[in-house]
């Protein structure tokens, strides 16, 4: 079982009723509950992103802001983009 949160803070266990969301596009993307129904314009955006592209330009970036972060604030941020990718390859 798996707790999934909803806006509210609450949470509901994942069961095999409800509606369920699987994009179709990458035999890798893995179906997930929804919490809330896609808007028009939501499904319309989530088709015209490019995962690809997106985690390419992700890797090619720098943490150059300008300003030097701090070690503790750079290796945060690689883990983060660490845990969106995996995310997203599984559901």
């Amino acid at each position: 079982m798996v707790k999934s949160p909803l806006r509210s803070g609450k949470y509901f266990i994942e069961t095999e009723s409800g509606i369920w969301f699987r994009d179709v596009r990458r035999p890798m993307n893995h179906r997930r509950v929804l919490a809330d129904w896609p808007t028009p314009d939501g499904l319309k955006g989530m088709s015209e992103i490019d995962v690809d592209i997106a985690q390419a330009d992700l890797k090619a970036r720098a943490f150059d802001f300008g300003f030097p972060l701090y070690l503790l604030l750079v290796r945060p941020g690689y883990a983060l983009e660490t845990f969106i990718v995996l995310a997203n390859h599984s559901g």
